[in-house]
This record gives C-alpha cells, sequence and structure tokens, in this order.
C-alpha cells in the first residue's frame, strides 16, 4: 500500500527523520490491546497537530499517532 501523506505532513514527517522508528512504536492497539507499532499509509497536519494512520501489525485496525507540531 502507497503512503498518503499531505505536502505539510510530509514536510513535517520528514523533518524528524531521527525520531520516527521511537514515535512508531510502543503504541496500544484499541481493539486487540497488544503492544505493537505502526507503519503509516497516511498523514496529515490539522490544528497543530501532526497525525499519523497505520495498520496494527497484530490485528490490522487502523490506529491514529497524534504528534503536537507547529503549524506555519
Amino acid at each position: 500500500m502507497e503512503s498518503q501523506f499531505t505536502e505539510e505532513a510530509r514536510i513535517a514527517w520528514s523533518s524528524i527523520s531521527s525520531q520516527q522508528q521511537h514515535l512508531l512504536h510502543d503504541l496500544k492497539c484499541p481493539h486487540c490491546k497488544s503492544q505493537t507499532h505502526i507503519t503509516p499509509t497516511e498523514g496529515l497536519v490539522d490544528n497543530g497537530y501532526l497525525l499519523l494512520n497505520g495498520p496494527c501489525q497484530s490485528c490490522g485496525t487502523n490506529i491514529t499517532r497524534v504528534l503536537n507540531w507547529p503549524s506555519s
């Protein structure tokens, strides 16, 4: 599946490349309750937050990682 990021989200996500893997691990899936990680398939910036969406590696449920992001 190809990633779909808005231009603003792509710039924001690229600017924190050294922290990306850390931010995508140790997430709790709301469906299967497992500690998991995601590979983002969608990204956007909304109201000062970088939203990264991707499937749970255990059950496939979509998980959103929300990061505080200073919008310009």
